[in-house]
């Protein structure tokens, strides 16, 4: 798929008209035509590289709490963690399991985190980090790896997926809605889902994967609308699910509105050839960072189609992007060879500040 690159659609060429004339028949300047000045950065210190786990294994899970906190989830069952802005030793390490922690996610008031093992979820208290309650996987359900986790504001649902999403009442332990889209848009298949959020009042479920999003209503569990790309990376949400981005494989990011389906912006990373969007990150007030195949990370504010700003992180493509929820903190991670036996990629990170 090839269309014109943003970046040429934004530089129209300028006729000449009398001011010009004028200014030559006088011998005076040429009147310079109008330029923006460039966006403050976004981005723009170089990355710092996190530290490995401290028993020197695989990093399978990252996620942030409320307050910026870095939380690591590893392929030997630790979740560690990290202070706000902190890439070094972490505060705290629990051991959750000793199977390589899947997934990891934190609720909206940031005070729950949520890690997935090979037998259920395990409940994490962020401000003093201890074991809370454990949620157990129903045995007729279908588990091999756990590809993302949501919790609502409060951690009253756990939403797990795989090949489909099962919410949870956390309070009981209780499955309370199975669901799976086979979507005549995504070709009649069950896909993984690998991100998903709820909306800030609770009342959806969003749930993506590579070919889009799905939002399910909260109480009935019904489809309430389908958004439809082909990626390489699924749609990330905003914390309360106000916006979604989703980068393509032709190298553009797309901003979505989760509520009506509606592409509101399309912006483009690059205009080198064989080019594509890694993962991406939102901001509920449309801050949005990309990765790209070639280790970089891109910023742009929601008024500008510019990036403000761009960082050299690493070779290879940025295959994780997240974003604390205060937007102050972006950590970026490259996959290495899947962990053997688990399905699990292991990340390298870097953490990037960010300057709204």
């Amino acid at each position: 798929m090839t269309r014109a690159p943003r970046w040429m659609r934004a530089f129209p060429l300028v006729g000449v008209g009398a001011g010009m004339s004028a200014a030559l028949v006088l011998g005076g300047r040429l009147p310079s035509a109008p330029v923006d000045p460039p966006p403050a950065a976004l981005i723009g210190a170089p990355a710092v590289r996190v530290a490995e786990p401290l028993d020197r294994s695989a990093v399978t899970a990252v996620a942030f709490t409320g307050g910026g906190g870095l939380v690591v989830g590893t392929s030997t069952g630790r979740v560690e963690f990290r202070a706000a802005g902190v890439a070094a030793t972490p505060q705290a390490v629990l051991q959750v399991a000793h199977s390589p922690v899947m997934a990891l996610a934190a609720s909206g008031d940031g005070a729950t985190v949520a890690a997935a093992t090979a037998g259920g979820v395990q409940l994490l208290d962020t401000a003093r980090p201890a074991l809370g309650r454990f949620v157990e996987f129903p045995a007729d359900g279908v588990y091999g790896v756990t590809t993302a986790l949501a919790l609502d504001r409060h951690a009253r649902l756990l939403a797990v997926g795989t090949d489909d999403v099962s919410v949870f009442e956390v309070s009981s332990g209780r499955r309370v809605a199975l669901l799976s889209q086979p979507s005549p848009a995504k070709g009649g298949e069950r896909h993984v889902y690998t991100s998903m959020a709820f909306s800030a009042d609770g009342g959806a479920l969003h749930t993506g994967d590579i070919f889009g999003d799905d939002a399910w209503r909260t109480g009935d569990w019904r489809l309430r609308s389908t958004m439809w790309c082909v990626c390489f990376h699924p749609a990330r949400y905003s914390p309360a699910a106000r916006w979604a981005s989703v980068g393509t494989s032709d190298a553009h990011v797309l901003v979505r509105n989760p509520a009506t389906g509606t592409t509101t912006r399309d912006l483009t990373i690059d205009v080198a050839p064989r080019s594509y969007t890694g993962d991406t990150a939102i901001s509920d007030g449309g801050l949005l960072f990309a990765g790209s195949s070639d280790g970089r990370v891109l910023a742009w504010r929601p008024d500008r189609d510019l990036p403000a700003g761009q960082v050299k992180v690493t070779t290879g493509e940025i295959g994780l992007l997240r974003l604390s929820p205060d937007a102050r903190w972006l950590v970026a991670g490259r996959a290495g060879d899947v962990v053997p036996g688990t399905g699990l990629d292991p990340y390298t990170l870097w953490l990037l500040p960010v300057r709204p």
